[in-house]
């Protein structure tokens, strides 16, 4: 005589499968994170980039409309390998702010002080200071460049050596390396500009 087996599931196959959705749950987890973060660097990364080429495209146009300080001081104050100051109506209200773009270590900062009274002057206690980028990794690369008007037929004589002669600058170059990564040197990005200071250049 025949018997009709019931067929399921035993206690440790079903074990089995709930064991094998929460190891395949906990991987899909994973991945999706791991992706998840790998995106959100890239995305850090792309931001850094803009922000910075956003920056250094902002003072070349300061730098080439660069012209005499309110008080009579000369177009450009301080041309050093990591700091520059210079005189710019940068937000064309018809005054020149006094401003200064200087790299410290990894930190890009640009202060701005606006002229007052009569006659006017720059009060440092006007100074408004703004940081730009943490994400510098320049190390041993100076950020400022300066060129006289021999340019580029004379390579002996350029770049000038720093602090530069105020009264023979034609072009600055700015050079910055940048990178959310402080140790990856390989993935750097390198914005390089160069700014033609209009009231500076001379016909030869």
């Amino acid at each position: 005589m025949k018997t009709n087996r019931q067929k399921g599931f035993t206690l440790v196959e079903v074990s089995m499968v709930g064991l094998f959705i929460v190891i395949l749950g906990v991987g899909i987890t994973g991945i999706q994170y791991i992706l998840g973060k790998g995106q959100l660097t890239l995305i850090n990364n792309s931001i850094s980039v803009e922000e910075t080429s956003r920056i250094a495209n902002e003072l070349v146009k300061e730098l080439r409309t660069a012209r005499q300080g309110d008080n009579g001081a000369f177009t450009i104050e301080t041309a050093e390998n990591n700091k520059i100051t210079f005189y710019s109506d940068i937000d064309k209200d018809g005054k020149a702010e006094k401003v200064t773009y200087e790299l410290n270590g990894n930190t890009f900062t640009k202060t701005t002080i606006k002229p007052s009274g009569n006659p006017p002057i720059y009060n440092p206690n006007d100074a408004k200071s703004i940081n730009l980028s943490d994400n510098v990794r320049n190390h041993d690369m100076p950020a400022f460049f300066y060129y006289n008007q021999n340019w580029p037929e004379d390579t002996e004589e350029n770049p000038m050596p720093t602090p530069a002669d105020l009264d023979k600058i034609k072009l600055v170059q700015i050079y910055i390396r940048v990178n959310p990564k402080e140790n990856s040197p390989d993935t750097d990005y390198v914005i390089s500009s160069q700014a033609q200071i209009r009231t500076l250049t001379t016909i030869r």
